[in-house]
């Protein structure tokens, strides 16, 4: 089943980098598009898989713009902000705020935190790139999460300041 969760969630990516690329409506004005992004939210934050919540994470950045996902925005934010706080918190979970909302992880698992962190600190930075409008909305509701958010910024500027040299 993991199999095929994980081709579902490279299939959504491709498919949401397609329709970002086209001069198209926005995503969520496709009937699928609420359902879609209800999908990878739920993945990014219940999956076992580390794998299959990375790829879920990569679909969720691939549109270029913010309309793409309407009123599901807010809560992609929210769901990727919470994801990568608990899998840097520790062992998936992340503590009392995010215990609730994110599965506990298999140590076999494990091998894939890396690639989970990356894509969740890349989805994130992506995400609040496109967040310009929407600051009034999440600044409370990311505000528990701002040192954490903080400190991916931080060092997604010190690595492209080493690329840069």
């Amino acid at each position: 089943a993991a199999k095929v969760q994980w081709n579902a969630c490279c299939a959504l990516g491709a498919l949401t980098q397609r329709v970002a690329r086209r001069a198209s409506p926005p995503l969520c004005s496709a009937l699928w598009g609420a359902t879609l992004a209800g999908s990878l939210i739920d993945v990014v934050l219940h999956s076992g898989n580390f794998k299959l919540r990375a790829h879920a994470a990569a679909a969720v950045a691939a549109p270029r713009r913010r309309e793409d996902w309407g009123g599901s925005f807010i809560s992609l934010v929210e769901a990727v902000a919470a994801a990568l706080e608990a899998v840097e918190l520790g062992d998936g979970e992340g503590g009392a705020a995010a215990a609730a909302n994110v599965a506990k992880v298999d140590f076999a698992d494990l091998k894939c935190k890396p690639q989970l962190v990356t894509q969740l600190r890349s989805a994130t930075l992506r995400l609040l790139s496109m967040a310009e409008n929407d600051a009034a909305e999440l600044a409370p509701r990311l505000s528990s999460k701002l040192p954490q958010l903080a400190h991916v910024v931080v060092d997604a500027a010190q690595h492209l300041s080493q690329q840069v040299q």
